[in-house]
């Protein structure tokens, strides 16, 4: 008998129990929220970064991957979580930044320029610029708006621009780091501005591309990249 081969074989097992209860709610989160709350009604919960970050398994294993059901303020696992709980920093954006096939979150990355704006976005895309419909906020002048999705948006991250289209109650916000996006995404689909009073549900996309000359020629380098052997 292989006693090495036991021990090793029951402290796994051992491991795979202390997981149960995790295993037991991203299970059940990931069918509550897969297809997401009906268009038009709000998110039954949300994130609050000052309440809801800590520290999870995931800090003392160097785990680098967020939480996506703590992003949208649903995850039951709390320190027990195998993922981080809090928003990304510039340390993760450097990290993070070196490997485009996959988002802040772990997921895989479209490697062919699908339109996947919904979903978690083609890896041959700059991804750092939201598309967010204000539909129910649109009696709100456009510097309003402005100032309430700087503060809304703000909270997952340093922002480089928010331009507001008030004809069609839209609002692009632009943030410096990809993570940093990827995390907002989740975090404010089917929410609110909080502030607003207008009772608003965000519809959230992915921008099309940016068509700076700069970035043009980034994701260019990056397509050329993924393309090669």
């Amino acid at each position: 008998v292989d006693i090495a081969r036991l021990l090793k074989s029951f402290s796994h097992i051992l491991r795979l129990l202390e997981n149960v209860d995790y295993v037991r709610s991203f299970v059940r989160y990931n069918n509550k929220r897969r297809s997401g709350p009906p268009r038009g009604v709000r998110a039954a919960t949300r994130c609050v970064i000052a309440r809801d970050a800590g520290r999870t398994r995931a800090d003392a294993a160097g785990i680098q991957q967020f939480c996506v059901y703590f992003a949208q303020g649903c995850c039951t696992a709390g320190p027990h979580c195998q993922y981080l709980h809090r928003a990304p920093t510039e340390q993760d954006t450097v990290t993070l930044a070196r490997d485009h096939s996959r988002d802040c979150f772990g997921r895989d990355r479209a490697r062919h320029d699908k339109d996947d704006r919904k979903g978690v976005g083609s890896a041959l895309r700059d991804c750092r610029t939201l598309f967010v419909h204000y539909g129910g906020a649109g009696g709100l002048s456009a510097s309003e708006v402005q100032q309430l999705a700087t503060e809304n948006f703000g909270e997952w991250g340093r922002i480089r621009k928010v331009y507001v289209v008030p004809a069609k109650t839209l609002v692009f916000v632009q943030y410096e780091a990809r993570c940093s996006a990827e995390f907002a995404k989740e975090a404010m689909q089917a929410q609110g501005l909080t502030g607003s009073g207008a009772g608003e549900v965000l519809e959230i996309k992915w921008a099309n591309d940016d068509p700076n000359p700069g970035v043009v020629r980034q994701v260019k380098r990056r397509r050329k990249c993924l393309c090669e052997p």
